[in-house]
């Protein structure tokens, strides 16, 4: 069994982030969206970062939990997926 569920951002077809809030409510996990970091925080939670409403937060959730990725612009007006880079997990 899971108890960390990654997800994209956005399907391309209808851009609507749906599947992955959808999965975690069948599932029964908290749902985040727009994380752009994530690090563990004790053997049952992760310490996110999420951005919205032009500002960065750091929450620490508990397991089991699925995230989907936040949204950022390249730089050139198109929308691009954020990179996590590195999870590390205790």
């Amino acid at each position: 069994d899971a108890d960390l569920v990654l997800a994209g951002a956005r399907s391309d077809d209808e851009g609507l982030g749906a599947v992955p809030a959808s999965t975690a409510r069948h599932l029964g996990f908290a749902y985040v969206a727009g994380v752009e970091e994530l690090d563990a925080a004790g053997p049952q939670a992760v310490e996110v970062v999420v951005r919205g409403g032009g500002r960065k937060r750091r929450l620490r959730v508990e397991l089991p939990l699925e995230f989907g990725q936040a949204d950022r612009d390249d730089g050139n007006g198109n929308a691009a997926s954020t990179r996590l880079t590195a999870i590390r997990m205790m």
